[in-house]
């Protein structure tokens, strides 16, 4: 028991260990949700500016309490340098995460036994997507350890009963009002709650529901209407499906997606996931579902994106812990082999993604907010493609070019190289210009409808400034050029 204990501790130290290290060579963007649904709004709210996606002020279907939760923090923390600030948000997220390996130790010692439990807790203290995503500002992740709370604590509630019921139902309600694609959870949970025809079940509806009102009455504090980001939501996404503008996947994006981040273990899990399919037990059958439901109703929506499906991860985990105990019962050489196989293929997973994508961009934005001088900032790559006031932390007015048909409050986009070209030249507001090498796909599209050289074009109405005396450069990293204007 004792033994146990310690592997435990040593497992949680692990994972405590892996989440530092990955939160200290992540950094940047990795999707421009992750600054503009939570840090950017949040900088709004904290400091009075900021860019402001039409999500909040044209639809209001963004839920608020993410936000308002990272602006309590900036306030807090403001005696800090704000690169420091933000450094340390996303440490206090790595360190949250930290929680899904505890959660998923107690549901697996609830539902299964203690040797699933450590070997569980071992595979989601190393395993790559969880440490990914650890350090990550979007809400996806932190609702998922809501989620996680809430189930174990409605398993728990078969034997401690109401009370836990209840306290189950507040912390699914908290992860529906950080993230509302959570609701799709709600059809295992009510599965699993019909079959165990529990009369406790109320505690849990009228747990959920209570949540569901506190949203409501924070829609009508910020938004003057009750569930008016809500309804806004299932309108924009559900009902009207606009959000295919952002792109359309087909109907198994998701379990493609899914072998190619197993990589090598792809073959194990998908045969450990036949196998323990077959097995039927109310708890067991569960987990299946809290996997393949989400999934298979995410996948109706043509709008696909990997993270949206996080949620799911953990109880993958669960399932492959279960099965790989099951098949090495008889003999550890097995068990040992299939370690290698997962720890492998973490490894596979987490060299071939990029820690910290547009650091350096936002690095030299945090950079030029910095600068006393600075009296406007022009970023050659459209809004959100850039890190916002987030890292500039100055209240000066930004422009963005190729501008993007998405509005957005506070910031200039423009749209023609003639019009760049003039404000270059004759708005002395604009003093710091920034230019990256590292070409988003917005500047591809652009390159591919006007068939022009992006790079090449605006390098050369910069090299003409700096040789008329205007701007002068200044080198950083080898991907990014600041100008600053003489």
């Amino acid at each position: 028991m004792k033994l146990r204990k310690n592997l435990f501790y040593s497992i949680i130290i692990l994972a405590i260990f892996l989440r530092l290290f990955i939160t200290f060579f992540s950094g940047g963007v990795i999707h421009s949700d992750e600054i503009f649904q939570s840090l950017e709004r949040a900088h709004g709210i904290a400091f009075g500016y900021g860019s402001v996606p039409f999500e909040f002020f044209e639809l209001n279907e963004r839920p608020m309490l993410y936000p308002y939760m990272i602006s309590f923090f900036m306030r807090l923390l403001y005696f800090f340098d704000f690169g420091t600030v933000i450094f340390l948000i996303r440490l206090f997220h790595s360190l949250l995460s930290v929680s899904i390996v505890v959660i998923l130790y107690l549901i697996a010692k609830e539902i299964y036994d203690e040797k699933v439990a450590l070997l569980v807790a071992f595979l989601s203290a190393i395993w790559w997507e969880l440490l990914f995503f650890a350090p990550r500002t979007l809400p996806t992740p932190l609702a998922s350890n809501f989620l996680l709370i809430s189930i174990y604590l409605l398993i728990l509630a078969n034997r401690k009963g109401s009370k836990i019921m209840f306290l189950s139902g507040i912390f699914f309600g908290l992860s529906f009002m950080i993230r509302f694609p959570i609701l799709v959870f709600l059809l295992p949970i009510s599965l699993y709650l019909i079959l165990k025809n529990r009369k406790e079940a109320v505690f849990f509806v009228s747990a959920f529901l209570l949540m569901f009102v506190i949203q409501g009455v924070l829609d009508l504090f910020t938004w003057g209407s009750f569930l008016k980001s809500l309804i806004s939501f299932i309108n924009y996404d559900v009902i009207q499906g606009k959000s295919i503008q952002f792109g359309i996947s087909p109907f198994y994006y998701y379990f493609i997606e899914i072998i190619k981040n197993w990589n090598i273990a792809a073959p194990l899990l998908l045969l450990i996931f036949f196998i323990e399919g077959t097995k039927k037990k109310d708890e067991h059958n569960f987990i299946i579902d809290m996997v393949l439901l989400p999934l298979i109703l995410y996948s109706l929506v043509q709008h696909k994106e990997y993270r949206f499906i996080f949620s799911t991860i953990p109880f993958l985990l669960l399932l492959f812990a279960k099965g790989v105990i099951n098949i090495s019962k008889k003999h550890n050489f097995i068990l040992y082999l299939l370690l290698i196989v997962f720890v492998s293929s973490s490894l596979i997973g987490i060299l071939n993604v990029t820690l910290a994508p547009k650091k350096n961009l936002c690095s030299e934005e945090q950079w030029v907010g910095k600068q006393e001088d600075a009296t406007g900032l022009i970023v050659l790559d459209t809004w959100s493609e850039a890190c916002g006031y987030t890292y500039l932390h100055k209240n000066i007015p930004t422009a963005f070019f190729p501008a993007q048909d998405i509005p957005t409050l506070g910031d200039i986009q423009i749209r023609l190289i003639n019009d760049l070209s003039y404000t270059l030249r004759e708005n002395v507001t604009f003093n710091y210009v920034i230019f990256t090498y590292d070409q988003s796909n917005v500047i591809r599209m652009f390159e591919n409808n006007t068939e022009t050289n992006f790079t090449r074009t605006i390098l050369n109405i910069m090299d003409e400034l700096v040789n008329s005396k205007k701007f002068i450069k200044i080198y950083f990293f080898k991907e990014i050029i600041v100008f600053k204007r003489i």
